[in-house]
């Protein structure tokens, strides 16, 4: 896990790096998430702290593939990952849920090996 700090050592945001699945047969993939407090998303932190999170995940034996679910609209989650070197690869339709509202979901992928 990144956390990220404010000033007076407050967490403004985070990311990490979990199992995929529970599945052995996907023990190579790695799933991402990340978190910035809404009063600080727009300084570049989100972006900070993937990018940190891929080089952490590149020196991990294990891990070869970083997946990403980006529920949509959120544009700037979708920049931050491509920035990093995510793709899109699909969109699952009305799979996600935040504040009682049906969403769609975005798949990102990164090949750690590539």
């Amino acid at each position: 896990m990144t956390v990220a700090v404010d000033g007076s050592g407050g967490v403004v945001g985070w990311a990490a790096i979990g199992p995929w699945s529970p599945r052995g047969a996907y023990r190579r993939t790695g799933e991402t998430s990340v978190y910035v407090e809404p009063e600080h998303r727009g300084a570049g932190i989100g972006k900070a702290l993937l990018a940190d999170l891929v080089e952490r995940a590149r020196g991990l034996d294990e891990i070869h593939v970083l997946l990403a679910r980006i529920s949509q609209p959120n544009p700037a989650s979708v920049a931050a990952h491509t920035a990093a070197g995510f793709r899109s690869f699909g969109v699952q339709r009305r799979c996600g849920e935040k504040l009682g509202r049906i969403l769609d979901v975005e798949l990102f992928d990164l090949d750690l090996d590539g």
